[in-house]
């Protein structure tokens, strides 16, 4: 949800931390409203799925990306780095950081499989990041979105 502002995890917060006497608490503005606070995100599972990406076989040969991956793979999908993206629109082409970041997990070892996900990745996210990097700041794991991208482009080119 949105607090003071900010997008945030609930249970990661702490108002006694928080500046101000106020606690405001509002839904993520960017997906739709369910109840209350309650929003529904199934469009993040709705777009992994669209371009198949799913937890596969990772690049055994490249040993010095899998602390990199550990960290991507601890993404919660939670749509806070959506929220704050200044590049993510409801229902639009971009998919956001967690695309990044599980792109970057996922390595086929097939070529045409490769093939497709970096035309994916450039479709729905090298197309429309800013590598603003607002994603990197409410993240409640700590994936640095720009190391995926960096790794990403570096695994691809071999």
């Amino acid at each position: 949800m949105v607090i003071n502002g900010r997008p945030s995890l609930a249970c990661n917060t702490f108002p006694d931390k928080m500046k101000g006497k106020e606690l405001v608490l509002e839904p993520l503005s960017k997906f739709p409203v369910v109840a209350d606070l309650i929003t529904d995100r199934s469009i993040i599972d709705n777009n992994l799925r669209q371009v198949r990406l799913y937890i596969g076989e990772r690049d055994k040969n490249d040993r010095g990306l899998y602390e990199l991956q550990y960290t991507a793979a601890k993404c919660l999908k939670c749509g806070l780095c959506l929220e704050i993206c200044p590049n993510y629109g409801k229902g639009d082409n971009f998919f956001g950081a967690l695309f990044a970041n599980d792109t970057f997990l996922t390595h086929s070892l097939s070529e045409s499989r490769k093939k497709d996900l970096k035309r994916e990745y450039s479709k729905h996210f090298l197309a429309g990041c800013s590598k603003a990097l607002s994603c990197e700041s409410v993240c409640p794991t700590g994936i640095s979105t720009l190391s995926s991208i960096f790794s990403l482009a570096h695994s691809k080119s071999k």
